[in-house]
């Protein structure tokens, strides 16, 4: 009897052995699935990760493209604004000499029509007496 008991120990022992090694085998086949699943997503993190960098490099690029041609068209504004301003001044000094000698002449045209007048003035006092005018430049012009 206890021959029997002690075989049926060794059976029970046998079974309980084979459902452990069942059970972690099925652990095991649960353990590599998750393990497969695990870096299918740890995959699909990093190529949205590359994709990403990838996206901010280009967006970095095309920003570093932007501030270049912004740096050009602000230089091309300073030039064409120093060039209008240097013809500009030009303009406005040919402009005065125009006027300082436009001014000139008409000074002169009136001066030689006082002495004209001074000459033929009908009485002696007006001749001696000094004459006030106000002649201003904007007037003459």
């Amino acid at each position: 009897g206890v021959a029997a008991g002690g075989g049926s120990a060794a059976e029970v022992d046998d079974v309980d052995l084979q459902d452990e090694e069942a059970k972690q085998d099925v652990r095991a086949a649960g353990l590599s699935e998750e393990v497969e699943r695990l870096r299918a997503e740890l995959s699909a993190e990093q190529q949205e990760r590359r994709s990403a960098e990838a996206q901010a490099s280009q967006a970095q690029g095309q920003a570093t493209a932007a501030r270049a041609e912004a740096a050009t068209l602000q230089e091309r504004a300073r030039t064409e604004a120093s060039r209008r301003e240097a013809a500009a001044a030009a303009h406005t000094h040919a402009k005065e000499e125009l006027d300082e000698a436009a001014f000139l002449a008409r000074f002169l045209a009136f001066r030689q029509h006082m002495d004209t007048l001074l000459l033929y003035v009908p009485t002696k006092t007006a001749k001696t007496k000094t004459w006030r005018l106000s002649v201003q430049r904007r007037q003459i012009c």
